[in-house]
């Protein structure tokens, strides 16, 4: 499926490329870019989203009266990989290529994991007290028993987006970037996901407040299989303020002189719509590391 969407993409891009005939002369591609990189994102979905999200789930039906909630955070597993043209206008002879600003549109392939709350509940026993045989010292024998229910919605998008970006002067070895731009898209998937983990603690110690511990046994039982639920096709939309610096990897080399590596840091508001629970607004910031060849630098 993902390589279906990527040579897509690319056919996509290509084509766009190729349309450059005399009616739209003045229009060209000046830029090829391709980059990848981590976003984080907090949609901050409550406990009564995942139940409408994943109904049949045991683990998020459950009674949580004597859990303890803990905040899941920001998405822990989101990435994100984009190829986009360049599109810049040529002067009124057609000679020269203004490429300030710089008109980026292509594609997007986001992939999304938004943690929900996370329910602790541990439990302390006194299983046994052992005493010395001259009574002057006591052993205790404690047990802890803990679990952790999780739950996560994950989605992976296919976002159209277009950026007016300035930038100082490309042909130096260092220049810099920022501007404004748009992305919309819908997921290809999209699913919530939840577990349970449990462990046991079997210990003894000196005093009562569990402090000191002589021999420490960890009973770990491993995390129950996942629990899916697949869920129905949102629509994510993005308003970013994309900003960097490029590197020129030569002056001279005419192999090299038309290639950049890229660096950028995009803060903006993410805009999410999921069929089953609504509408949720966010902040979100990108990081992301590319390369840009320069198709046309006259």
């Amino acid at each position: 499926m993902k390589k279906a969407v990527l040579s897509i993409l690319l056919a996509s891009l290509f084509l766009l490329s190729e349309a450059q005939n005399e009616k739209f002369s003045k229009i060209v591609v000046s830029d090829v870019f391709v980059s990848t990189g981590f976003i984080a994102s907090d949609y901050e979905f409550e406990l009564d989203d995942f139940r409408l999200l994943s109904p049949g789930s045991g683990f998020i039906k459950n009674d949580f009266s004597g859990y303890k909630e803990g905040k899941g955070g920001y998405s822990d597993d989101n990435g994100i990989f984009s190829v986009q043209l360049g599109l810049s206008i040529r002067d009124q002879e057609g000679k020269t290529i203004r490429h300030n600003p710089t008109l980026k549109v292509g594609f997007s392939w986001l992939v999304g994991n938004q943690n929900g709350p996370v329910y602790n509940f541990t439990s302390k026993t006194r299983i046994d007290t052992l005493i010395s045989s001259n009574g002057a010292h006591q052993l205790f024998l404690d047990s802890t028993y803990s679990s952790s229910v999780y739950m996560a919605y994950r989605y992976q998008n296919l976002l159209v987006d277009a950026s007016l970006v300035y930038s100082t002067d490309s042909k130096r070895r260092f220049s810099f970037f920022g501007g404004v731009g748009l992305a919309a898209g819908i997921s290809i998937k999209a699913k919530t996901v939840s577990n349970k983990i449990d462990y046991s603690r079997y210990f003894y110690s000196k005093t009562n407040d569990y402090l000191w511990s002589y021999y420490d046994n960890f009973l770990y039982n491993p995390p129950s299989d996942d629990y899916r639920t697949k869920n129905k096709n949102n629509f994510l939309a993005q308003i970013s303020f994309p900003m960097g610096f490029q590197f020129r990897l030569s002056k001279k080399m005419e192999v090299l002189k038309d290639f950049h590596l890229t660096y950028s840091f995009t803060p903006g508001v993410s805009f999410i719509n999921i069929p089953e629970i609504g509408s949720f607004l966010s902040g979100y910031g990108n990081w992301s590391i590319g390369l840009k060849f320069n198709v046309n630098s006259n």
